[in-house]
Order: C-alpha cells, then structure tokens, then sequence
C-alpha cells in the first residue's frame, strides 16, 4: 500500500487575497478535488504568480496553485 498526502497554507500574507474553496468530489473510482483560491484583483493575484495562466509552485510552503 501506498500512502500520499498533499497540505498546503493559506494566502493570507498576499495582499488582496480573500480566502479560498477545496472542493470534493467522490466518485465510483477516484476522488477528484479542485482548489479555487479568491482574489481582489488580477493585480493580486500576479503578486502571488507573475503569470496567472501558469501553474505555480510555491516551494516554500510545497503548494502548488494553477
């Protein structure tokens, strides 16, 4: 058996971020989660990422935000 987990922190130090949703989804086969993150503005989210369309790893915390 294998076991992996995946944690991460809030945005909370980002200025205009707002908080954010892990949904859950169990399906038959998987379980599927999706993480929406909120922000103020575009200009705050490209504090957090320089390119918003781009996935980012956050190596500090080991998040990964899309």
């Amino acid at each position: 058996m294998i076991a992996r987990h995946w944690r991460g922190w809030p945005l909370s130090g980002i200025e205009g971020s707002r908080g954010g949703y892990i949904l859950r989804d169990n399906g038959p086969r998987e379980v599927e989660f999706v993480v929406i993150n909120l922000f103020d503005s575009l200009e705050a989210v490209k504090r957090f990422a320089a390119d918003p369309r781009a996935p980012h790893y956050e190596v500090r915390a080991g998040t990964v935000a899309a």
